[in-house]
């Protein structure tokens, strides 16, 4: 199957977007969301830590909160979560230092952080 085949299948599922995860070395390298006409929505250039954090998300009352006025509007329009003041069931981008413009936390139901963390270098929207 290719990766056309793939977001065709994604599309024709229902989905309005889908996620690739790519890896380098067996670690995550990129991730990237397109729309169901197969254009490029965003991309993330990233590394990822693991620290056996773990803990329930409740997807149905999943919000966001991005520190990143450039990232805000684009990553809670394409993701479809709502950008709220939460420390629950959360998405945190928060700024990064460094090499690391911004690092990705999700908080649990009870508030608390969970695996994985992901560092993000660089990144591009449409």
């Amino acid at each position: 199957m290719s990766f056309r085949d793939v977001l065709l299948k994604s599309a024709a599922l229902g989905f309005h977007e889908t996620a690739v995860v790519s890896q380098i070395k067996g670690n995550p390298s990129k991730i990237e969301i397109y729309n169901e006409n197969c254009e490029l929505l965003l991309f993330l250039k990233i590394t990822v830590s693991l620290l056996n954090l773990k803990g329930k998300i409740n997807s149905d009352a999943l919000n966001i909160r991005c520190e990143i006025e450039e990232l805000k509007n684009p990553i809670s329009d394409i993701l479809k979560i709502p950008d709220k003041n939460s420390n629950k069931n959360l998405i945190w981008v928060k700024k990064g230092e460094g090499e690391n413009k911004a690092i990705i936390e999700f908080y649990d139901k009870e508030g608390s952080v969970r695996d994985p963390r992901i560092y993000v270098k660089n990144w591009r929207f449409k």
